[in-house]
């Protein structure tokens, strides 16, 4: 199981709770007729093949954040943390007053470009959604780089 899955599995356990789910991929694009095309998703982990680092013109992220009608946010701020430090920040978030006819759920959303992202260091990349009394991490990004493989090289035992 991923670690995706188990995020989101983990959160269903807790109804009613705030949460924050990411979705990483090398791009995003707005179609006609208001649909978006997520390219490239991250499942759970991308591997640097056979290097030290992982360097990608574009890597992003489609952030929601949720949150009970009952328990509603008085303001929001998105910010992208790396190892625990933090990378990017994003302007607070407008939080209009909920409205009568809201369904249950409040969702907030927003789509994040780090361009370019490189690191040299293995770990988790994720979203820290900052309301005005909580910080909520989404679910993890891990990056891991993968050893080259050595092939024997065969030997030829005729000679």
């Amino acid at each position: 199981m991923t670690e995706h899955f188990r995020y989101a599995r983990e959160y269903m356990k807790q109804p009613g709770a705030r949460y924050v789910h990411c979705l990483y991929c090398d791009d995003i694009r707005q179609e006609i007729g208001g649909k978006v095309t997520f390219v490239g998703t991250c499942s759970h982990v991308p591997v640097s093949s056979g290097t030290d680092r992982l360097s990608v013109p574009k890597l992003c992220i489609a952030t929601t954040f949720g949150t009970p009608k009952s328990d509603p946010v008085k303001s929001l701020q998105i910010k992208i943390g790396f190892n625990g430090r933090g990378i990017h920040a994003l302007e607070r978030i407008d939080v209009a007053e909920t409205p009568k006819d809201a369904p249950d759920g409040l969702l907030y959303g927003t789509m994040i470009t780090l361009a370019p992202f490189s690191t040299r260091e293995e770990g988790t990349l994720n979203a820290i959604a900052v309301t005005d009394r909580e910080k909520i991490t989404g679910n993890p990004l891990k990056i891991v780089f993968s050893k080259p493989q050595r092939t024997a090289s065969p030997q030829n035992k005729n000679l």
